[in-house]
C-alpha cells in the first residue's frame, strides 16, 4: 500500500461531486489529484483524510476562536502528521491582508491561512493524539492555482505548496511533503533539544481508528455521539490530563481513579498496552472490563509478570517476598530480559494501586517496558494511587517513592469523591477507624454518629446466621430489588485466618468464595473474599464482617469499608464465640 485515502472518491467524479451541500472547491480536487498521482508511486506508506470535520477546536494559540475544526486535508506516514489548509483561486496578499483577487474586484480572506492550519495543527496535538509527545505534527498551506510567488513578512514561505513552488522546486506533492517534514524538524530542533521518533504500525492504526474507525471500535468517534463526548467532564479532565504522556493521579477510593484509566485505556485503540497491579481479583476483574469494551490490553499483576520473566522465579514465592526483596528481584529480571534482548514494549502502561508496587522497583521497571527503553521520559504512562491505603501491618511507607517518581509525570490529585457521594458517612467512618481504633471496641456505640451505616454486634451464631440468611433470600426473592452482583461480604484476615464461626457459616450457607476463576461481572450468588483481596474493587453494598480491632486492623477495616459505593454494613464477632481448630 502506497497510499489509502478517506474518503475514497474517484477522480473524474470528485470535480462535479457534492458534498455536505457544497460542490467540491477546485483548488482542493487538484490537491486531491496531486496526492493519488504522486503517492501512488511512493515508496512509503499513505494516509490521507479529506475535508474532515471535528466537534471542537482548540483556540488556546489562535486568535479567532472557532467551535469546531474543518480540516481540508490530514496527511500521515511514518514520518509523522501534516496538515494542510487549501486555498484556490488567485490569492495575493494586500496591506498585509491575504484576499482574492478577480479583476479589479477583491474579497477578503476572514483568516490568515497560516493561523487557521496552525490551529488546526494544536487541535489535533491536543484534543486528539495528546500522547504522541515526539511525533513531528507539521502544518503547510496549499495555492494549487497560484502561478507566481508571494512575498511577505506574515508568513513562512517554506511552508507554501503552489502552482508556483511546486514547479520552480518540488516537482510534485511528495517532494514538498518531505520537505515540511525536514523543515518543520531541523527548526525546532534547532532551538529545543527534542528527538523526533518514527510513528509505529500501532500508531498508524491508531490514527486510521481514531479518524475512520469500524463499528466495532470502541473510541470516541465510533462509540457515541462527538458532541456529547464533549460535553461529559470526566472525559475533558482526561483529555486536559492526557496532553502530557505520563500521568500520575492520586486519589482517594471513589474518586473515579479507575473509570479514568477505562477511558484512558479505550482511547488507545490498535495500541498495544499493559495493565499491572497487585491484587488477582483486581486484575482479573478489569481484564473483563476491557473484554467488554474490545481494548486491546494485558492484564497481569505485578507477581505474575516477574514470574512469566524471570528464570527461577514463581508466582507464589513473589507474593510473600518484602518490598526491597522483590525489588531486587525485579532487577534481576529486567537484567535477564535485556541481556536476551527480549524486553517487551509496550506503547502504554496502566499501573492501578500504585502504593503497593511503588517500593517494588515500578520506576525501573515502568523506565524499561516503554518509550524504546526510556519509559520515565519517553513512555506513556499512567499511574494511579492512594497513599492512605500504602500503610499496611507493618507500617510500610511508600510516600518518598512517589515523592521522586513525580520529577517524571505530571501528577493531578482527585478530591472529590465521587461514588460516595451520596453517602459521605462511607469515607468519614473509614478515616475514623484508621485514625482511632481504640474507639471501636463496640462498633454500636457508634450507630448514632453514623446513622446512615448499619453498625451491628454479634454475641450468638444463630443470629449471625439469620442476618445473613435474611441478605441470601432477598437476592433469591424474585420481587426483591437486591441482586447477588450488588453485594460482597468481605472478611477480615485474622477472623477467616481461624477456624470460626464464619468460616462454618459460609461453608452450611453454600456461599462462593470470590476468587479470580470464579470472577464474574454478573454472580448469581452471594459472594465473599477478605478485605484485602478485595483491594481495589467495588459493589454498591458491602457487608463488613469484622472483631475487635487492635494495632494491626485499622488498614483492613479502612479497605474493607471503602469498597462500598452505596450501603455500607459492619458487622462485628464478639472473640469469645470464636474456636480453634481441632
Amino acid at each position: 500500500m502506497a497510499i489509502k485515502i478517506y474518503p475514497e472518491y474517484p477522480l473524474d467524479e470528485l470535480e462535479q461531486l457534492i458534498i455536505n451541500g457544497n460542490k467540491v472547491p477546485y483548488g482542493e480536487f487538484l490537491i486531491y489529484g496531486d496526492l493519488v498521482q504522486s503517492l501512488s508511486e511512493s515508496e512509503h506508506d499513505w494516509y490521507v483524510w479529506y475535508s474532515l470535520r471535528l466537534p471542537f477546536h482548540d483556540n488556546t494559540r489562535i486568535k479567532r476562536a472557532k467551535a469546531d475544526a474543518e480540516l481540508d486535508f490530514i496527511i500521515v506516514s511514518r514520518f509523522g502528521i501534516i496538515v494542510l489548509e487549501v486555498k484556490g483561486g488567485n490569492v495575493v496578499v494586500d496591506q498585509g491582508r491575504f484576499c482574492f483577487k478577480d479583476g479589479d474586484h477583491t474579497k477578503w480572506l476572514p483568516q490568515n491561512p497560516f493561523e487557521q492550519v496552525k490551529g488546526y495543527k494544536y487541535t489535533l496535538m491536543n484534543k486528539v493524539f495528546p500522547n504522541f509527545k515526539h511525533v513531528q505534527f507539521c502544518e503547510a498551506v496549499a495555492f494549487p492555482t497560484t502561478k507566481i510567488a508571494i512575498e511577505n513578512t506574515i508568513y513562512d514561505k517554506n511552508l507554501i505548496y503552489s502552482d508556483y513552488t511546486r514547479k520552480k522546486e518540488y516537482h510534485n506533492i511528495e517532494k514538498f511533503l518531505m520537505h515540511i517534514y525536514s523543515y518543520t524538524r531541523k527548526k525546532l530542533q534547532s532551538v529545543h533539544p527534542i528527538t523526533f521518533r518514527s510513528l509505529k504500525n500501532n500508531d498508524l492504526n491508531y490514527i486510521v481508528n481514531t479518524f475512520s474507525p469500524k463499528v466495532q471500535d470502541t473510541n470516541v468517534f465510533a462509540s457515541r455521539n462527538s458532541f456529547q463526548w464533549l460535553k461529559e467532564r470526566n472525559l475533558d479532565y482526561l483529555y486536559s490530563l492526557s496532553e502530557n504522556p505520563r500521568l500520575m493521579i492520586e486519589g482517594s477510593p471513589g474518586t473515579g481513579k479507575t473509570t479514568m484509566a477505562m477511558a484512558y485505556a479505550e482511547m488507545q485503540v490498535e495500541r498495544t498496552g499493559i495493565y499491572l497491579c497487585w491484587n488477582s481479583l483486581l486484575c482479573a476483574y478489569n481484564q473483563q472490563r476491557f473484554n467488554e469494551r474490545n481494548v486491546r490490553i494485558e492484564c497481569m499483576t505485578f507477581k505474575q509478570l516477574i514470574a512469566k520473566y524471570h528464570p527461577k522465579a514463581n508466582e507464589k514465592e513473589i507474593f510473600y517476598l518484602k518490598p526491597l526483596a522483590c525489588a531486587q528481584l525485579v532487577k534481576e529480571t529486567l537484567q535477564h530480559l535485556e541481556e536476551h534482548n527480549q524486553l517487551p514494549d509496550y506503547d502504554y502502561m496502566i499501573i492501578d494501586e500504585a502504593q503497593d508496587l511503588l517500593d517494588r522497583n515500578l520506576a525501573l521497571l515502568i523506565d524499561k517496558l516503554c518509550g524504546d527503553g526510556e519509559g520515565l521520559t519517553q513512555g506513556n504512562v499512567m499511574l494511579l494511587y492512594d497513599l492512605d491505603q500504602s500503610f499496611s501491618l507493618f507500617g510500610r511507607d511508600v510516600t518518598e517513592y512517589a515523592y521522586f517518581l513525580k520529577d517524571y509525570f505530571t501528577h493531578f490529585r482527585l478530591h472529590k469523591i465521587r461514588r460516595s457521594a451520596q453517602k459521605s458517612q462511607i469515607r468519614q467512618i473509614a478515616e475514623h477507624i484508621q485514625e482511632a481504633p481504640e474507639e471501636w471496641e463496640e462498633v454500636t456505640d457508634h450507630q448514632q454518629e453514623y446513622d446512615e451505616i448499619e453498625l451491628r454486634s454479634f454475641a450468638e451464631v444463630e443470629a449471625l446466621k439469620d442476618a445473613m440468611k435474611t441478605i441470601i433470600d432477598s437476592i433469591n426473592d424474585p420481587s426483591s430489588s437486591l441482586i447477588a452482583e450488588d453485594v460482597i461480604v468481605l472478611v477480615q484476615s485474622k477472623v477467616w485466618q481461624r477456624r470460626n464461626n464464619v468460616a462454618d457459616l459460609i461453608v452450611e450457607l453454600e456461599m462462593e468464595e470470590l476468587t479470580p476463576d470464579k470472577l464474574t461481572l454478573a454472580p448469581s450468588v452471594l459472594q465473599y473474599t477478605t478485605a484485602l483481596k478485595y483491594k481495589g474493587l467495588e459493589r454498591r453494598n458491602v457487608i463488613l464482617i469484622v472483631d475487635k480491632p487492635d494495632q494491626f486492623t485499622p488498614f483492613e477495616w479502612y479497605v474493607g469499608c471503602t469498597r462500598a459505593i452505596d450501603n455500607l454494613s459492619i458487622w462485628q464477632l464478639h472473640p469469645y464465640q470464636e474456636h480453634e481448630e481441632d
